[in-house]
């Protein structure tokens, strides 16, 4: 049952503009105020909530202007359009060009922790500060470097730092960081204060709330179930339309376009699943999906279809009983389907290997919006009818499309419902993590080169299309978090230690290190269903099998010793490159726990 609820205090973003909302219940429903952030309150009026559809009307009227909002309040965030105009009647909803997103800390405060903040110290370096509470009720924080304005290369990424002496009140903040001691304190979704050097001085700090939806440290961990459905209600919300996730799916309409030849040879140097002992005894076909997302923000103005290509592979065995167990599979930047499924890419050929091994393998074409102009698989963005943007962030499209396409995959005679993994590498392995912490059915993910932090990549210069539109995507949620809706199904994480893609630090690995180990949070005694697989290479897919282009590479899937620190201020875990056979190969997991 709905229960959200517009009450309470929102931080806005309204096309750029910081606002704060307030609302109140009175006898004849509601009254409110709005100020720009740091300014003077001003009135808010025409308030309606419609209950079933969770949508937020209000009026805004500002000196020379007048501004109507329509959002969809979701568990304490909302989604939605504004217009701007001069006069105070209400406009027309493609009037509402604008976009707004915001968070209620009434919605998603349950507790003094978890808290995060983005915060500057002493001006110029910019790092993220956690404070939580652990599985046992104890205050634990630690605290990520990741940049110096001050310096000509502004990414400076450190290693990430255990605090000590921490007292949290839910206002006043006060922790210790090496031999310099910090205390700061709270007004709305700012913390400020100062820090006293080694040498006695006192030097400014400040920050401001970030990762609102995110995980924690482990307070949330009795609570996980409860925080994972809340929390991708909030991601569909803000990322999908406005689309409410207890609402059904569309109908997904398939087109077979055709068989295609399987991939039977040029094996590319890095591909390691033992080729020439697996052959490709699949039958493999074209497939173009077709699906109407509708529109909830203005039901009257849906927009084209949503329309995308994959490649479907059969074994020609005989149907075990049960059916077949199934993979999706999805490319990353520059690939496609038929990359993953029938070329001698090195960056992707793990769908035919899955193929082998007498699995159905449904890869789906993940591209990008016309504006970024990187082919070969480019998508329109989902846009209503008559409008001039999307409500959809780029990574929600993707993300619909996958489950869209999972929906129609289990519904084959042939396939197992219960039996369904995942797999993708770089925006492949993003897909990977965010469709599986989103839909439960997926068993099992393996989430090759993505698993850094989001701050390090905006530096580094990846690939912005994980950023949103119309939120700042560091204020909800980081890779830890997309990490953690996965919990406590098996996650198979694939750093290579010579993967300078996402980190430019030395070794790059660490970073992939403390993402994994705040995702472990959420596993509580089912940490080991999380698995980091250090290889020995860079940016690659790998299954740990035998390679033919060099036969003295160790196989399996080698896992990281070192997971945490082994002693209070240890810091050497994240560069510790040690691992341990935890399994013959990547398939061999899968046969291991989903027979």
């Amino acid at each position: 049952m709905e229960t959200s609820t517009p009450v309470g205090t929102w931080y806005l973003v309204a096309q750029g503009e910081r606002l704060e909302l307030t609302i109140h219940p009175v006898a004849s429903g509601f009254t409110g105020s709005i100020r720009p952030e740091g300014g003077a309150p001003e009135p808010v009026d025409a308030i309606q909530w419609d209950a079933g559809g969770c949508w937020l009307e209000f009026r805004r009227t500002g000196p020379a202007f007048v501004q109507w909002f329509r959002a969809c309040v979701t568990e304490g965030v909302m989604a939605g359009r504004f217009s701007y105009a001069t006069t105070s009647a209400r406009p027309a909803l493609t009037d509402f060009t604008e976009h707004v997103t915001g968070w209620s800390p009434e919605g998603l405060d349950t507790d003094i922790v978890p808290r995060t903040w983005n915060v500057t110290i002493e001006g110029t370096v910019q790092a993220v500060l956690r404070i939580d509470r652990d599985a046992r009720g104890a205050v634990v924080g630690r605290l990520k470097v990741f940049a110096d304005t001050s310096k000509p290369t502004p990414l400076c990424e450190e290693l990430e730092e255990d605090l000590a002496s921490i007292a949290w009140d839910g206002t006043h903040l006060a922790f210790t960081r090496a031999n310099q001691t910090f205390r700061g304190t709270c007004h709305g979704r700012f913390i400020r204060g100062s820090f006293t050097t080694e040498e006695g001085a006192s030097k400014p700090w400040s920050g401001a709330r970030a990762q609102v939806l995110g995980f924690g440290l482990g307070s949330r961990l009795a609570q996980r179930d409860a925080w994972q459905q809340a929390t991708r209600a909030r991601i569909v919300n803000l990322t999908e339309g406005m689309r409410l996730a207890g609402a059904s799916q569309p109908a997904v309409g398939v087109v077979d376009e055709g068989a295609v030849e399987p991939f039977r040879g040029g094996y590319p140097p890095e591909r390691d699943d033992a080729p020439n002992l697996w052959p490709p005894r699949y039958a493999l076909r074209k497939l173009q999906f077709s699906v109407s997302p509708g529109s909830r923000f203005d039901p009257d103005s849906p927009p084209l279809p949503r329309v995308f290509s994959g490649l479907l592979a059969t074994p020609t065995g005989p149907v075990p009983l049960g059916g077949f167990r199934a993979v999706v599979v999805v490319n990353g930047h520059g690939g496609s389907a038929q990359q993953v499924m029938t070329s001698s890419d090195p960056r992707y050929w793990y769908g035919d290997s899955a193929a082998r091994r007498d699995l159905v393998v449904l890869a789906i074409d993940i591209g990008h919006r016309p504006r970024w102009d990187t082919p070969p698989i480019v998508h329109r963005a989902i846009v209503d009818h008559g409008y001039a943007d999307s409500n959809w962030e780029e990574d929600g499209e993707r993300a619909f499309s996958v489950r869209c396409a999972i929906d129609w995959l289990l519904s084959q005679p042939n396939v197992r419902k219960d039996r369904l993994f995942m797999m993708g590498h770089a925006l492949g392995g993003e897909v990977t993590a965010i469709v599986s912490g989103l839909d439960p059915r997926v068993q099992m993910a393996v989430v090759a080169g993505f698993s850094s932090d989001l701050h390090v990549m905006d530096l580094k210069g990846n690939h912005p299309c994980y950023r949103w539109d119309h939120a700042d995507i560091h204020e909800y949620l980081d890779v830890s978090d997309w990490q953690a809706l996965i919990a406590p199904r098996l996650l198979v994480v694939e750093t290579g230690i010579a993967d300078g893609t996402c980190s430019a630090r030395q070794p790059p690995f660490s970073a992939d290190k403390q993402v994994t180990r705040r995702a472990r949070e959420a596993y509580g005694p089912s940490a080991e269903n999380v698995i980091h697989y250090l290889h020995s290479g860079a940016s690659q897919f790998r299954v740990g099998g035998s390679n033919p282009s060099e036969p003295r590479r160790p196989e399996g899937v080698l896992a990281a010793n070192v997971i945490a620190p082994r002693a209070p201020g240890d810091q050497s875990w994240q560069t510790d490159r040690s691992t341990s056979l935890r399994s013959p190969s990547v398939f061999h997991l899968l046969n291991q726990f989903f027979i």
